[in-house]
């Protein structure tokens, strides 16, 4: 069989140009991406198994078996012409009782809930209240002892600084004699 032409093929397989030029660099088939470019038969051969019908292939070449052969476009069509059908089936027995009695159920239920939940909240909030409202015992410090307390702290720093300021001199002298 005579080499095809690049577009001629494309046409035929119903691919762009640039797919099949990739396709084949893929499979190390390496080819111009000119229109007028020829397809070898090894390239064609290829592309056929990728991208051809089973007709389209049996006619290029009768000696592929059938059960071999399943190209992937088949294949998505298998997949897509069955639809599943689901049935779903309520079978509680609030399904039979009228809407209007069950939403009164739930509504029931869930005030009772609330209130429950809302007296016990009360319950807490007075306990706090009452912790609360205990009288508190202010201890009062005598004032002089306060006072004390200050002059005595003053007068520890300022001893300190007396230190400090006699330990800088005794450096200065030592490195002056130095």
């Amino acid at each position: 069989m005579k080499p095809k032409r690049l577009s001629k093929v494309a046409k035929e397989l119903n691919v762009g140009i640039a797919t099949v030029v990739e396709f084949l660099a893929e499979c190390d088939i390496e080819i111009d991406g000119k229109p007028n470019t020829k397809i070898p038969e090894e390239g064609y051969k290829v592309l056929l198994q990728k991208y051809a019908t089973k007709e389209e292939y049996s006619i290029y070449e009768n000696k592929i078996e059938e059960a071999n052969f399943t190209p992937i476009q088949d294949e998505v069509l298998d997949v897509v012409d069955e639809p599943e059908e689901i049935f779903i089936k309520d079978t509680s027995e609030r399904s039979r009782e009228p809407i209007a009695e069950v939403v009164e159920e739930v509504v029931e239920e869930v005030v009772e809930e609330v209130v429950e939940e809302v007296s016990e909240l009360i319950e807490e909030a007075k306990e706090v209240v009452e912790e609360v409202a205990e009288p508190v015992e202010a201890k009062e410090e005598p004032v002089e002892a306060t006072t004390e307390a200050v002059a005595a702290e003053e007068e520890e720093e300022e001893e300190e600084e007396e230190e400090e300021e006699e330990e800088e001199e005794e450096e200065e002298e030592e490195e002056e004699e130095e």
